[in-house]
C-alpha cells in the first residue's frame, strides 16, 4: 500500500508533462448519481490536510478521520477508465478533498497560463471567462480549452469552476478582482445550469397524463427562474461596475439536452434518471419536451436582461439551444462533446472579433 500526502500529489500534477497519465497511477475515475468524482486506487492511501484517510473499499471511497473513524456514508459507484479523465466533477461531494485539488489545480494551472502569457506580451485581447462545466469540463475539452489552443492570440483569466451554481459565482464574487486589474474587452459567462439541471426533478410535478411539458413545470421552477435573472443582472451590473474596458459581455445558453436512455452510451443521472425515477416520468419524449421548456425559459430569461438600456448593447446572447440534435454530439447527458465544443468555440471567438 503506498501513502501519498494530497499536496505531494498535486505538486505531481504541477511538474509533470502529462498530468492527466501521471493521476491515473494513483486515481479512479468513479461515476455517482451527481456526476464524476475520483477515489484512490487500490493499492493508494491519500492523506488529506486534516489528517482525513482516503482509500478504495471494492469501488466504493472510504474515508476515516484522522482518529481512524469511518465518517462517509455508503456510496455506489461505477468505474470509468482511468484514461478518459483529466480533473474532476463533483457538484457538491461532501468527503473528498481529492476532487477539490484536482479541480484547484486545473484553476490555478489555467491562471498561471494567463499571467505568463500576460508577462510575455504574447497576445492582443485580454478575455474573463467566469461559469460552469461547459467552460471548465472534468472529462473533457471544453469551451475554453479549444478558445485557448486555437487561439494563441487571447489571453484568458478563467476562474470557470466545474458544477457551479450561479448563486455560488455571485456569492463568492470571483470575477471582480480580475475586471479591478485587468484590461479585459471580452467578458464570458456560462451559468445558470446547474442551478435548474443538477436535479431537474426539483422543478417538476409528478407525471400526469393529462399534462403538457409546459404544466409539468412547478412554481419553485419559476421561483428560481426570477432568481436567476436577478443574479444575472448582479454579474452584468458588476462587469459595468468594475470595467471601463470591456467591450462585449458574450453569454451562452444552453443546447437542448437529450435524457439518457439506456444504450446510448453516455454517463449521467442529471436529467433522465431523475425523472424516471423521482417523477414518475418515464417517457422520452416527454422527458425531452419538459427539458426544452426549461431551457427556453433559461433563454427568454437572459434575453429579456440582455436588452435592458443600463448594459449599453454590451451583452451578446449565443443561442445554442438546436446545436446538439444527437446522442452522438454529446459527451454525457449535459455536456457537449469535444468536436461541438471546438465549434462553440469557433462561434465565440468570430463573435468577440467581429
Amino acid at each position: 500500500m503506498k501513502t501519498i500526502h494530497i499536496n505531494e500529489l498535486k505538486t505531481i500534477l504541477k511538474n509533470s508533462d502529462d498530468s492527466k497519465k501521471e493521476l491515473s497511477k494513483y486515481v479512479d475515475v468513479i461515476y455517482t448519481e451527481n456526476g464524476f468524482d475520483y477515489i484512490p486506487k487500490k493499492n493508494v492511501t491519500i492523506i488529506a490536510n486534516d489528517g482525513t484517510e482516503l482509500t478504495q473499499d471494492s469501488e466504493n471511497l472510504a474515508v476515516k478521520d484522522r482518529r481512524g473513524f469511518v465518517v462517509n456514508p455508503t456510496q455506489h459507484f461505477s468505474l470509468i477508465r482511468s484514461d478518459q479523465a483529466f480533473i474532476n466533477f463533483s457538484l457538491g461531494s461532501l468527503f473528498n478533498p481529492i476532487a477539490d485539488m484536482i479541480i484547484d489545480y486545473e484553476r490555478e494551472r489555467r491562471i498561471d497560463k494567463f499571467f505568463n502569457k500576460k508577462r510575455t506580451g504574447n497576445y492582443d485581447k485580454i478575455v474573463i471567462s467566469v461559469g460552469d462545466s461547459w467552460y471548465q469540463h472534468p472529462l473533457n475539452k471544453d469551451i475554453i480549452d479549444m478558445l485557448d489552443e486555437k487561439h494563441e492570440n487571447l489571453a484568458i483569466y478563467c476562474i470557470a469552476r466545474a458544477g457551479q451554481e450561479l448563486r455560488e459565482i455571485i456569492a463568492k464574487k470571483e470575477y471582480v478582482s480580475p475586471l479591478k486589474t485587468e484590461k479585459a474587452t471580452v467578458f464570458l459567462l456560462s451559468a445558470g445550469g446547474n442551478d435548474i439541471l443538477a436535479d431537474t426533478s426539483a422543478f417538476v410535478y409528478d407525471y400526469d397524463s393529462n399534462k403538457t411539458a409546459r404544466e409539468h413545470l412547478n412554481k419553485e421552477f419559476y421561483n428560481k427562474l426570477e432568481q436567476l435573472e436577478f443574479w444575472y443582472k448582479e454579474v452584468f451590473s458588476g462587469v459595468q461596475l468594475y470595467s471601463k474596458t470591456v467591450e462585449k459581455i458574450i453569454v451562452n445558453s444552453y443546447a437542448y439536452p437529450i435524457p439518457i436512455q439506456t444504450g446510448d452510451g453516455r454517463f449521467g443521472h442529471w436529467i433522465g434518471k431523475n425523472l424516471s425515477k423521482k417523477r414518475k416520468i418515464k417517457d422520452h419524449d416527454l422527458q425531452k419536451a419538459i427539458i426544452a421548456e426549461m431551457i427556453n425559459d433559461m433563454y427568454a430569461t437572459l434575453l429579456k436582461v440582455s436588452k435592458l438600456p443600463e448594459y449599453g448593447g454590451k451583452i451578446i446572447l449565443m443561442d445554442f439551444r438546436e446545436k446538439l440534435k444527437k446522442v452522438s454530439n454529446w459527451f454525457d447527458e449535459i455536456h457537449p462533446n469535444k468536436a461541438n465544443n471546438t465549434i462553440f468555440a469557433d462561434m465565440i471567438f468570430n463573435e468577440m472579433s467581429s
